[in-house]
């Protein structure tokens, strides 16, 4: 029987840990694509389930915000849940816990996109209804704030980057994006707030340019875009970094 929270536990294993000994930012994403798929599954919203309705999922926009770093070999649970069915995408709530304290939240918006024509898809034509309980967050996501971006460097997505989906992975596309945070010269600083915007597949062979910009707020922009086509962009604060007690 499906349950309305998804409650599992993850651990920080070495292969989530940085230079810096904490994690990469993309690890708290890795632990929320887990539950995020493993509940859909309990839903009977799987993406097996999808595809005989001629569907699938995509992550269009994600954000996320952690009081601290995370350390290694910890233990962090995760909860999760979906929203009720408004609009043309569909939202999923999370809540982290470790040592018995909340240390971060964080919110995704997901599409469905048809198989054939890979038009999006309003989710209420294609999920069935289902009993929601739970929407204590109120966050939408957006757009990302205006920033004027300059080239870094370009990356070309290989065989590791590629999901079940065959195109770049949501968690690689963030490992890709921080390679441009300057993480590796700030040791005292980690990424407290993150913001994620999808735009389309990136594919095995896709080249990608990636540019860097700092908005009139002081967050840094990374986008990423194969010629003229936009892939991702994201969004990152940091916040002074301290170690676990």
């Amino acid at each position: 029987m499906s349950e309305p929270i998804f409650i599992r536990e993850y651990t920080v294993d070495y292969g989530h840990i940085d230079s810096r000994g904490v994690s990469r930012p993309s690890a708290i994403v890795d632990f929320m694509q887990d539950a995020a798929t493993l509940h859909a599954d309990q839903l009977g919203l799987s993406r097996e389930a999808m595809l005989e309705a001629g569907a699938f999922w995509v992550l269009s926009r994600l954000k996320c915000h952690l009081d601290r770093p995370l350390q290694p070999y910890e233990v962090v649970t995760v909860h999760t849940w979906p929203r009720a069915i408004k609009g043309p995408l569909f939202y999923r709530d999370f809540h982290f816990f470790a040592g018995g304290e909340q240390i971060g939240w964080a919110v995704t918006a997901w599409a469905l996109v048809d198989v054939k024509t890979r038009r999006l898809l309003r989710p209420k034509t294609v999920v069935p209804s289902m009993p929601m309980l739970v929407q204590d967050l109120e966050e939408t996501l957006g757009k990302l704030p205006a920033a004027e971006t300059v080239p870094v460097s370009t990356r070309t997505v290989g065989y590791s980057d590629v999901d079940v989906n065959r195109h770049l992975n949501n968690v690689k596309a963030l490992d890709i994006a921080s390679d441009l945070f300057g993480l590796e010269s700030k040791p005292e600083l980690f990424v407290s707030d993150l913001c994620v915007n999808y735009f389309s597949e990136s594919s095995c062979g896709s080249v990608l340019t990636l540019s860097r910009g700092t908005t009139d707020t002081g967050s840094t922009i990374v986008t990423a875009a194969e010629e003229d086509t936009p892939k991702f962009e994201c969004e990152i604060l940091f916040s002074p970094f301290y170690s676990r007690t």
